[in-house]
C-alpha cells in the first residue's frame, strides 16, 4: 500500500532516544492523518520500526556474547546494549504518558520483540543467554539495587519471558551470589560477631532481593547445603598442617555451634577429610620402610 509505504519512510529517521521527539511524533500522527491511514495499520507500522531498533541491539549484543574469543570488554558491550534498549523503551514509556499523547503517532508505547526475528521458541535460548548476562551483570557488585531490579522486570517483557523463566534465571544467579558472600562472612568473621546472625542473613537477603526461604533450603537443603560444606572448607584449612590444634578446635566448635550443624554431619566430615590426610600419611611412612625392606633383604640375598 503507497501510503503506509509513505508513513514508514516517514519514520526512517526515527532513531534512538536523543532523537525521539515530541515534533516528531506530531509530524507523523499529522503524515497518517492526511494519508487517511487507519490507526490500527498505523500502530502497527510504528511498533514494526521499534522492534527493527531494538533487534539490532539484540543482534549487536548476541554478536558479543557468542564470540569464540569473548572478552570482558564483550562482557560490557553486551550490558551496553541492552541498556541501550531499556533506555528506549522509557523513553517510549515517557512519551505515551505525556500530556500531548494524543496527537502523537499510534503505537507510542513500550516495546517488544513480539512478532519480530526473536519471536520464536529457538530465538527465546539466546534471549535467555542475554537475561542471565544482565541478571550477572547486575548482582556483580554482591548486591541488586532497586533500579536494576526494575530494569530486569522491563527486559523480561521486551524480551516475552514468562515469570517463571525469569524467576529461575535470576534464582540461579543470585543463589550463586549468596552462597559466595555468606561464605565471606563466615570467613572474615562479619557473621560471627554481628549482634544477630538471623539479622545479618536478612539483612544479606534484603541486599539481593533474595527469597529467605531460598535461603533456608541453601543453608540446610539436601542439594549441596551451603552450612556444611563452609565448615568442611574450614576444617580441611585448619587440618592442612596434618594438625589440628586447641585453637583450630575452639574455632571449628564455635562454626558448629553457629550455624547449628548437627553432630552427625560434623562426624562425616572429620572422618572424610581426617581420614583422608591420615591415610596419605600412612602411605607416605609406609613407602621408604617397604623400600628399605627391600633393600635389606636384597643385600642379605647376596
Amino acid at each position: 500500500m503507497p501510503t503506509a509505504i509513505a508513513v514508514l519512510g516517514s519514520m526512517t529517521h526515527l532513531c534512538y532516544p536523543r532523537d525521539i521527539d515530541v515534533e516528531q511524533l506530531v509530524s507523523l500522527r499529522q503524515a497518517q492523518l492526511s494519508y487517511r491511514l487507519s490507526d490500527e495499520l498505523a500502530e502497527d507500522i510504528f511498533r514494526q520500526h521499534t522492534r527493527k531498533l531494538v533487534e539490532k541491539n539484540i543482534s549487536a549484543a548476541l554478536d558479543r556474547m557468542k564470540s569464540r574469543t569473548r572478552t570482558v570488554q564483550d562482557v560490557v558491550k553486551v550490558v551496553e546494549e541492552l541498556d541501550k534498549i531499556l533506555a528506549f523503551n522509557n523513553k517510549l514509556i515517557s512519551l505515551k504518558n505525556h500530556e500531548d499523547a494524543a496527537s502523537f503517532a499510534c503505537g507510542v508505547g513500550p516495546v517488544s520483540v513480539s512478532g519480530g526475528k526473536y519471536d520464536s521458541e529457538r530465538e527465546k535460548d539466546d534471549l535467555k543467554l542475554l537475561y542471565r548476562a544482565y541478571v550477572t551483570d547486575a548482582v556483580s557488585g554482591g548486591r541488586m539495587e532497586e533500579h536494576k531490579l526494575a530494569a530486569l522486570n522491563q527486559l523480561k517483557n521486551i524480551f516475552g519471558l514468562g515469570k517463571r523463566e525469569a524467576e529461575s534465571i535470576t534464582l540461579d544467579i543470585t543463589s550463586k551470589v549468596y552462597r559466595k558472600r555468606l561464605a565471606q562472612g563466615v570467613s572474615s568473621g562479619d557473621l560471627e560477631f554481628s549482634d544477630s546472625k538471623a539479622a545479618f542473613l536478612q539483612n544479606l537477603c534484603e541486599e539481593l532481593h533474595f527469597d529467605p526461604q531460598k535461603a533456608t533450603e541453601i543453608h540446610e537443603g539436601t542439594d549441596a547445603p551451603l552450612f556444611p560444606e563452609i565448615y568442611r572448607q574450614k576444617l580441611q584449612q585448619c587440618a592442612a598442617d596434618g594438625v589440628l590444634s586447641d585453637e583450630d578446635v575452639k574455632a571449628l566448635t564455635r562454626l558448629r555451634v553457629m550455624l547449628c550443624i548437627p553432630q552427625h554431619t560434623i562426624d562425616a566430615a572429620h572422618s572424610d577429610i581426617c581420614g583422608s590426610l591420615f591415610e596419605k600419611s600412612v602411605s607416605f611412612v609406609s613407602f621408604p620402610v617397604m623400600h628399605l625392606y627391600l633393600i635389606l633383604g636384597g643385600f642379605k640375598l647376596n
